[in-house]
């Protein structure tokens, strides 16, 4: 079996850091961006052919840049038959507030992600089979925190048909996902009432992101102009959690600092998707 591996490079003007796959016989994924340079932030067990079909088309995993989730999720997906996520990436747990760990935007999105899985899981075996890695040894609490995100969304299909998903679907699920993070992150130092207020702020936050996606994808808005918006509700909700939190807690959590100014999305990207 191959070893995937999950790489960070920093991209000093979004304070934030770009993510990409490799595996141990030649795969290369660029989510959305190069595959060269940075650093291995994670690496894991995983079949590499099983990871090239989860990154179609175009190392972009199913996912739409910007809406539905950026290049952690991207790499997230591409990783996911390893059972790795990007955390150590600057700006990642930012990034799951908004979009989750593999990236979602409703129903049809939480389902399509589903099949993807279910289809590639046929693809099995590695690109080069005669250069067999040593397996890797998971981390539990990790597959514990993996697993509990799965089943947010599993449960989610299982308990609705179609026609009564409504529009708050995807916010309950990210609540639940931010719950399942600060237990991770956290530990015996989360407070209850906090993360229910974060996640009351994580709603509108969704909501607000919602009503700019309408406009980016209607092509009333400039890609510039849309993660200019996202930059300024991202940094807002985060001042306002680190004032709730504090320094110790919000670094705890979200792995940076409570004066950290990143971008979540490259607009120069976004506009090469989404040119009005």
């Amino acid at each position: 079996m191959a070893i995937l591996y999950g790489h960070a490079v920093k991209i000093d003007w979004l304070g934030a850091d770009h993510t990409y796959v490799t595996s141990s016989d030649g795969g290369k994924w660029g989510c959305w961006g190069g595959c060269d340079g940075g650093e291995v932030i994670c690496s894991g067990t995983g079949s590499s052919k099983q990871a090239n079909c989860l990154s179609q088309n175009s190392s972009h995993a199913g996912l739409i840049y910007a809406v539905t989730g950026v290049c952690h999720q991207t790499a997230n997906r591409i990783l996911s038959p390893a059972k790795v996520i990007v955390r150590e990436a600057r700006g990642y747990w930012a990034s799951v507030i908004l979009y989750g760990t593999y990236g979602t935007s409703g129903v049809l999105q939480f389902i399509e992600w589903k099949i993807r899985q279910m289809s590639c899981r046929k693809q099995g075996g590695d690109f080069a089979p005669g250069m067999s890695e040593l397996a890797l040894s998971p981390d539990p609490m990790l597959a514990d925190y993996l697993n509990r995100v799965e089943a947010i969304y599993a449960n989610a299909i299982e308990k609705k048909t179609i026609a009564e998903f409504d529009a708050d679907e995807n916010a309950e699920c990210l609540a639940q996902e931010l719950e399942a993070m600060a237990d991770y992150r956290l530990g015996a130092a989360k407070n209850a009432a906090h993360i229910t207020d974060l996640q009351k702020r994580q709603k509108q936050l969704l909501h607000e992101k919602k009503v700019l996606d309408v406009k980016l994808i209607g092509k009333d808005i400039s890609a510039a102009a849309y993660a200019e918006e996202i930059h300024c509700l991202v940094m807002t909700f985060m001042k306002e959690n680190a004032a709730l939190l504090g320094e110790t807690v919000y670094n705890q959590l979200l792995g940076m600092p409570s004066d950290s100014d990143f971008q979540l999305i490259d607009a120069n990207i976004l506009s090469m998707y989404h040119p009005r």
